[in-house]
């Protein structure tokens, strides 16, 4: 009994400490304090919004390097790869720890499509199968659709990018996020007419 109570104790001050470390990172002044916090918290009590944080993080770290274009370090641009595959693996790891919980799989098809974004072959695929398994947990969420329209419209899929909008509509129909969408879309093909009835 004096053991188990000792690891129990144990365990919940871990877990305590994690929330300090996870609260200090999200009040962190930079990306690396930030990560640094998120990944101490994490190894001390893992749980899904840690590791969705954790990739999110890392994403931001990417953001921040592509923003400097070509005044990259050689250092910074081997690290592009670190950050990619940290982001990507932060992701799987919140839906391999939860596999019920619809933000697991909205974070990852937020990674795949900045993969996308690079270029990488396939990405915009399994960001649209990650958001799909997102909405199939929670179907009556218009930002989910939304989000499998406007990674369709980046894949050139203006048709799929309209339904998935329309579909955000039904679901509900003062969605502002939605009508915009449909005005960019509308603009994009010529149709100033219907782009200025959906703004």
């Amino acid at each position: 009994l004096m053991i188990l109570s000792f690891v129990a104790g144990f365990k919940y001050i871990e877990r305590l400490a994690s929330v300090s470390y996870f609260s200090k990172a999200l009040n962190a002044e930079t990306i690396d304090a930030a990560t640094l916090g998120i990944s101490t918290a994490n190894a001390l009590y893992q749980n899904d919004l840690y590791l969705r944080s954790y990739s999110q993080a890392y994403l931001l770290k990417l953001n921040a390097l592509i923003s400097k274009g070509s005044e990259l370090t050689d250092e910074e641009k081997a690290s592009l790869q670190n950050n990619l595959d940290q982001a990507v693996g932060g992701a799987q790891s919140a839906i391999n720890f939860n596999k019920e919980n619809y933000q697991n799989f909205t974070m990852s098809g937020s990674v795949f499509n900045v993969l996308a974004s690079f270029g990488v072959e396939g990405s915009y695929d399994k960001a649209i199968e990650a958001y799909k398994q997102a909405a199939l947990l929670n179907p009556l969420n218009p930002g989910i659709q939304l989000a499998l329209g406007r990674t369709s419209f980046a894949n050139n899929k203006t048709k799929e990018a309209k339904d998935y909008a329309n579909a955000a509509l039904a679901l509900k129909a003062d969605y502002i996020d939605a009508l915009i969408f449909l005005s960019q879309i509308a603009k994009s093909e010529g149709s100033n007419s219907s782009a200025l009835s959906y703004a």
